[in-house]
């Protein structure tokens, strides 16, 4: 009967193990791998913030605490917003001067630039016509006229440029939203 019960006990032992463990794990999953939405609209981010410490009303300046908007947040954002984001694959043409990337989302091929410092990304816009339809990169020798088979929307901000082409309303109107009015075509 002793027996039993010791064997009843190391079952039981066992499987409070089993089961702390699994807490452990899924504990461990949702801090560390469990994408968490960004939980602001980058339009209202203001350059400062009044910040009431200890009643001075002190004004901080939070511009350079706010996070930069790179590919892996745009990413985020489209996500976060409904949007599918699909393949993405090299961008080949040599008209900046990054390699930048083609990313379906929701169907339509959007290109995407990502520089190093707002500097180089706002060098590189100014090469884009202001039509959308040309490209004239004098530094690296490439000039284009491009016959897109519909309007270019040329956005940028902070590190990057994006460029849609295309018509749809939802994906123009979370661009604007997104990066502001267009430095180039529609």
């Amino acid at each position: 009967m002793a027996e039993k019960n010791t064997t009843k006990n190391n079952k039981s032992f066992r499987l409070i193990i089993v089961i702390a463990i699994a807490v452990f794990v899924a504990a461990y999953i949702i801090a560390f791998h469990i994408p968490r939405p960004i939980m602001w609209n980058w339009e209202s981010i203001s350059d400062y913030e009044t910040i009431d410490t200890a009643g001075t009303g002190e004004i901080i300046d939070k511009t350079d605490k706010a996070e930069t908007l790179n590919y892996e947040n745009f990413l985020t954002l489209l996500e976060n917003n409904g949007f599918a984001i699909g393949d993405e694959l090299p961008e080949e043409n040599d008209w900046f001067s990054v390699i930048g990337k083609i990313v379906v989302i929701d169907g339509a091929p959007f290109y995407v630039y990502e520089y190093a410092s707002n500097s180089a990304m706002e060098k590189d816009s100014k090469y884009v016509g202001s039509s959308g339809y040309s490209i004239n990169n004098t530094d690296a020798g490439c000039s284009a006229e491009i016959d897109w088979v519909s309007t270019p929307h040329w956005f940028k901000k902070d590190v990057l440029i994006v460029l849609y082409v295309g018509e749809d309303e939802r994906i123009i109107d979370f661009l604007k939203e997104t990066f502001g009015n267009v430095f180039a075509g529609g």
